[in-house]
C-alpha cells in the first residue's frame, strides 16, 4: 500500500464517524435534551455572542461571572457571530471541532510513524479514529478536540525533549503550555506535569525555559481574571470542586470503572499501569529510581487520573480522559515492540491492535449516546425557542443553563451556580459533580418570571429544593410541561394550567417530565385543580386539554 492512502485512511474514517454521530447520534446518555450538542456548549456560545456584541465576557450583560472554563474556545467562536450573526453557530463549532480532531489525529500518526513505520502508524491512527468518545467530542460543540490537540502536542514534545533536547522544541513546548493554559481552566496542570517530568529526567534547562514561558503567561492571565471577575480561579471551580474529598474520590473511582469497562478505556489504563510497573521493577533491580524507564505517557496518565479523582470525575463522562487513548495506544505498540521478536512483531502487533479496536467499539452497543436515529428531538432547543417567542424580556431561572438561555435570549439565573457567584461560593455537605450547589430560597427571593427544572411526577415538586408548597406560596404555578422523549408537534410543550393532578401526572408519565413555572399576576392565574376537572380527551400529550386562551405551542 502506498504512503498517501495510508495517511488518508484514518482521517477519512474519523470524518465519516463524526458526521454520523453529529447527524444521527445523541451527545449525552440519559434524557434526550442533547440531540444537537451538549447543553454546556451553549454556555460558551452565549459568552461568545455577548463578547462579539460588545457586552464583554459575561453570561448576563452587566454581571461579571466567569461561568466558562475554556477562554480560548470562547475567543475562537466569537468571530462567527460577527460573520453569521449567530446563525448555525452549532455547525460552526462542529466544523471547527472536526478540524481540530483531524489535526490531533495527523500529529499522532506522524509521531507513530517515526517509531513504528507507516503501516503500524496508519493502523494505530485508524484505531484512534474508531474511538467513539472522540466522535462525541466533535459532535458536542465543546472545546474537547482543542484540548486533545494541545495535550497530544505537549505529550509528544515532552517525550521527544526527554530524549533529544533542542532549542526549537523547547520554545514549541513552552508555547503549547501557554495555549493549554488558555484552552481550559485546568490546562496549567498538564504544564506542571510536563515540567516536573523533565526535571526528573534531568532536563533542567528545558524545564526552566518552558516553565518561564508558562509563568509569563499565567501571571498576567490570573491577574486579569482577578481584575475582571474578582477571583483568581474561575467560578466553575467553586461550583464544581466542592463537597467532601472522600466522596469525590469515591465518585471518581466508580465513574472510572464504568468508563473503563463500558467506554473502551480499559486497555489504555492497563498499558499505563504496566509501563509504570515495569519502570518500578527495573528501578528495584537497579537499586535506584530510574525515571528514564518511565515514559511521559504513563507519568501523564497517572497524574491526570489523580486529578480526576480529586475533582470527583466529570458529569459529562469521558471527555477529560480522551488523552489516554493516543497515549495508551502508543504505549501498547512500544511494549509489544520490546517484548516480541522481529519475525513475530508485525503479526502480534496487528492482532493486539485489532483486539483493542474491537473492545474500544463496545460503546456502540451499550451506550445510549450511540443509539442512532433519523428523527432526533432536543427538548432544550424546543423550549428555548418557545420562550423567546412567548416570554420575551422576562427573567428565567433554570437548572440547564446552556441551550434555553442562549436560544431564548432571556436574562437567566443559573440554579446550579456555574454562572452565579453566590451559589458557586456556597458551602455544601455532599458531592455531585456540578449539581450540589443550589438554594431554592435564594432563587425565589430573586423573583424570576419563569423557573424551569425537572419535576417529580407524584408530588409535582421540582428538583433542587423547589417543593410544590414552597414555590406555590411564593406565587408560582406550574404552567408548562415539556416532552423530553420525542417531538409531538404542538404537544411538545403543553400549557397545563387548570388541569387536574391526575391529568398532569399522566402527561408526566408519558415523558413530559420537565416543567416551567410562571409567576402569578393578579388574584387567580388558574392553578392546578385538585379534583377531576379538565382532562385530556385521548390521554396523549399531542391532544392536550386546555383552556381556549392557553393553547399549547411548539417552537
Amino acid at each position: 500500500m502506498r504512503k498517501a492512502p495510508l495517511l488518508l485512511l484514518a482521517p477519512l474514517v474519523l470524518t465519516a464517524a463524526c458526521l454520523l454521530q453529529t447527524w444521527f447520534g445523541y451527545s449525552l446518555s440519559g434524557r434526550m435534551g442533547h440531540g444537537w450538542g451538549l447543553d454546556d456548549a451553549y454556555i460558551t456560545y452565549r459568552y461568545s455572542e455577548h463578547l462579539a456584541s460588545g457586552h464583554g465576557l459575561v453570561f448576563n450583560p452587566g454581571e461579571r461571572v466567569e461561568g466558562y472554563s475554556n477562554l480560548l474556545y470562547v475567543l475562537l467562536i466569537a468571530p462567527a457571530f460577527l460573520l453569521t450573526g449567530g446563525l448555525s453557530i452549532y455547525w460552526v463549532s462542529v466544523a471547527l471541532n472536526l478540524l481540530l480532531a483531524l489535526a490531533a489525529l495527523v500529529v499522532f500518526q506522524r509521531f507513530l510513524e517515526r517509531s513504528h513505520g507507516p503501516r503500524l502508524a496508519a493502523a494505530g491512527a485508524v484505531v484512534l479514529s474508531l474511538c467513539p468518545p472522540l466522535w462525541v467530542a466533535v459532535a458536542s460543540g465543546m472545546e474537547t478536540p482543542l484540548v486533545l490537540l494541545v495535550q497530544v502536542g505537549i505529550w509528544i514534545a515532552v517525550t521527544t525533549l526527554a530524549e533529544n533536547p533542542g532549542g526549537r522544541r523547547t520554545v514549541g513546548l513552552g508555547l503549547l503550555l501557554v495555549v493549554s493554559l488558555l484552552a481550559r481552566a485546568d490546562g496549567f496542570l498538564i504544564g506542571m506535569m510536563a515540567i516536573v517530568y523533565l526535571l526528573l529526567r534531568g532536563r533542567a534547562k528545558v524545564a526552566l525555559w518552558a516553565g518561564c514561558l508558562l509563568l509569563a503567561a499565567a501571571v498576567p492571565y490570573f491577574l486579569w481574571r482577578h481584575g475582571y471577575y474578582g477571583y483568581f480561579l474561575p467560578n466553575t471551580y467553586y461550583a464544581k470542586v466542592s463537597g467532601p474529598l472522600l466522596d469525590r474520590f469515591s465518585r471518581g473511582f466508580s465513574q472510572l470503572i464504568e468508563i473503563a469497562l463500558g467506554g473502551g478505556f480499559l486497555p489504555w489504563i492497563l498499558v499505563a499501569a504496566t509501563q509504570a510497573a515495569l519502570a518500578a521493577r527495573d528501578g528495584v533491580r537497579a537499586g535506584r529510581v530510574s525515571w528514564e524507564r518511565l515514559p511521559f505517557g504513563a507519568f501523564l496518565a497517572a497524574g491526570w487520573l489523580a486529578y480526576w479523582f480529586y475533582i470527583g470525575g466529570d458529569h459529562l463522562g469521558d471527555r477529560m480522559l480522551l488523552i489516554l487513548a493516543p497515549v495508551g495506544l502508543s504505549g501498547l505498540l512500544a511494549l509489544l515492540r520490546l517484548r516480541t521478536g522481529a519475525a513475530a512483531r508485525p503479526a502480534v502487533m496487528g492482532f493486539a491492535v485489532l483486539v483493542v479496536a474491537l473492545f474500544q467499539l463496545a460503546p456502540l452497543w451499550t451506550d445510549p449516546r450511540f443509539a442512532y436515529t433519523r428523527t432526533k428531538h432536543d427538548h432544550w432547543i424546543t423550549l428555548g425557542a418557545f420562550l423567546r417567542i412567548h416570554h420575551p424580556g422576562e427573567t428565567l431561572a433554570i437548572d440547564a443553563c446552556g441551550k434555553v438561555p442562549y436560544l431564548s435570549g432571556l436574562k437567566t439565573i443559573d440554579m446550579l451556580g456555574l454562572n452565579d457567584e453566590y451559589l458557586a461560593h456556597k458551602s455544601t455537605w455532599f458531592f455531585s459533580a456540578g449539581h450540589n450547589k443550589y438554594d431554592a430560597d435564594y432563587i425565589l427571593r430573586r423573583g424570576p418570571d419563569l423557573i424551569a427544572a425537572w419535576i417529580n411526577r407524584e408530588t409535582l415538586d421540582l428538583f433542587y429544593g423547589l417543593r410544590r408548597t414552597k414555590y406555590e406560596s411564593a406565587g408560582y404555578r406550574l404552567t408548562y410541561l415539556v416532552n423530553c422523549k420525542k417531538d409531538l408537534g404542538d404537544g411538545s410543550i403543553v400549557n397545563v394550567q387548570g388541569w387536574s393532578m391526575e391529568a398532569i401526572r399522566d402527561l408526566i408519565k408519558q415523558g413530559s417530565y420537565y416543567a416551567v413555572l410562571t409567576r402569578e399576576v393578579g388574584e387567580d392565574a388558574g392553578g392546578i385543580s385538585s379534583s377531576a376537572g379538565c382532562r385530556p380527551t385521548s390521554g396523549t400529550a399531542s391532544t392536550p386539554c386546555h383552556r381556549p386562551s392557553s393553547t399549547p405551542h411548539r417552537a
